[in-house]
């Protein structure tokens, strides 16, 4: 694959302080009562060879979660191979959705998934996903 370096194009921080995020309830979800710091991130990101990371706004729809924590590699490669045959590798980029991602896996772990997912692809394709789109659309 060999990505000079990786964006993570999705990841979220809280302050439960601040605002409250009335979408975490539940046992199940417990883990992700807290606040969350870039600091937090960082010696994730920084292990698991991540370079960049875009912030996205806490969206909360309680709903999706579930849904997607629920899935694993091989129920996630039909929906990358789609997405990728429909749209290319230059429309196309990664994002963790820290911490929510931690529900399901660790940090590493869904980075490592993403990059498994992605391994078919040539050097250019990979990169496109992990770097390219992610820089071009947010002007990193």
């Amino acid at each position: 694959m060999g990505a000079a370096v990786t964006v993570d194009a999705h990841h979220h921080v809280w302050d439960l302080s601040v605002r409250d995020q009335d979408w975490i309830t539940g046992p199940e979800l417990r883990p992700l009562r807290r606040n969350f710091a870039v600091t937090d991130l960082e010696p994730e990101a920084r292990a698991a060879g991540v370079d960049r990371t875009v912030l996205v706004q806490t969206v909360t729809v309680a709903e999706e979660t579930p849904e997607f924590l629920a899935l694993v590699l091989d129920d996630l490669r039909p929906y990358a191979d789609t997405v990728l045959d429909a749209f290319g590798p230059d429309r196309l980029m990664f994002g963790s959705d820290w911490p929510v991602c931690t529900l399901a896996a660790s940090y590493a772990q869904v980075i490592d998934t993403a990059h498994e997912l992605i391994r078919e692809l040539d050097a250019t394709g990979c990169e496109a996903v992990l770097t390219g789109t992610a820089t071009r659309v947010y002007q990193l």
